[in-house]
């Protein structure tokens, strides 16, 4: 067997799927320390993993986070990444990303490829934010980074880069290089 299921587990110890379902979310009030045991043995020989997939489709519920960037070789796009892996990992998220390589058509397909996987809420590091695609997005669960849009109403995160070299003062950094 390929892999082990919740239904191949309860079979394997002679229970119900319910019984290995509370076992797993450690409801141990409605079955005995024998069976604790025996599920635990089976678990452990078996290697038998969870499926988060299965889980959530369970609980109603997707902990993922689709991120698309427009270019994966910008180097404002690994910090970013970064800053999203980790909040995603603080508050138990897993992150699909895509990269559109500067495409816009690319940038639609993996859009919609993550709305078809239900994904919990999309981060967009856009090609155009100005396409059409972006209102069929719901400001709920979106986020656009880094390119503003003329017509938008998602909530967009942007810096401001002008007034960012004008407050650092890179003639000062200039004049050291030369």
């Amino acid at each position: 067997m390929d892999k082990f299921t919740i239904k191949d587990i309860a079979k394997l110890a002679d229970v119900s799927t319910a019984t290995v379902s509370n076992y797993l979310n450690s409801n141990y009030a409605k079955m005995s320390s024998t069976t604790q045991k025996k599920l635990a043995g089976i678990i452990d020989k078996t290697n038998y993993h969870p499926s988060t997939t299965a889980r959530n489709l369970a609980k109603n519920e997707n902990k993922t986070i689709g991120v698309s960037v427009a270019d994966i070789t910008n180097p404002f796009t690994s910090p970013v990444i970064s800053g999203i892996s980790e909040k995603c990992e603080q508050y138990g998220y897993k992150m699909v990303f895509t990269n559109s390589n500067n495409d816009e058509q690319r940038e639609i397909e993996n859009i919609n490829r993550l709305r078809e996987d239900e994904v919990a809420g999309l981060i967009i590091d856009p090609v155009n934010p100005n396409n059409n695609i972006y209102n069929q997005l719901s400001n709920s669960f979106t986020v656009i980074v880094d390119r503003q849009s003329q017509r938008s109403i998602i909530d967009t995160i942007i810096t401001d880069n002008m007034k960012s070299v004008q407050k650092n003062d890179f003639k000062d950094v200039i004049k050291k290089l030369y």
